[in-house]
């Protein structure tokens, strides 16, 4: 699964980009947003594409991550810096 999804730019700015590999596209899934102390800031679901963007001007600069949920119940945590 690890191979499945890759995150850019590190660190984000204004946005942050998920890169979804052949196998895992069409498929939902769900996607948060998680910062430092656990709170959720942005969640949806989704049927990926080859690549996604997440808005992330509006937060602070700090370690963040990106939980994502597949449909076979598999998690894959992924952090991330925002500038």
């Amino acid at each position: 699964m690890l191979e499945d999804y890759s995150l850019f730019p590190v660190p984000a700015n204004d946005e942050l980009n998920i890169k979804f590999a052949a196998a895992v596209q069409q498929n939902p899934i769900q996607m948060s947003i998680m910062d430092a102390s656990g709170r959720i800031i942005n969640q949806r679901k989704m049927t990926p594409k080859v690549y996604e963007t997440i808005e992330t001007q509006t937060s602070p600069s700090g370690i963040y991550w990106c939980v994502i949920t597949d449909n076979k119940g598999r998690v894959k945590n992924i952090p991330f810096v925002k500038k």
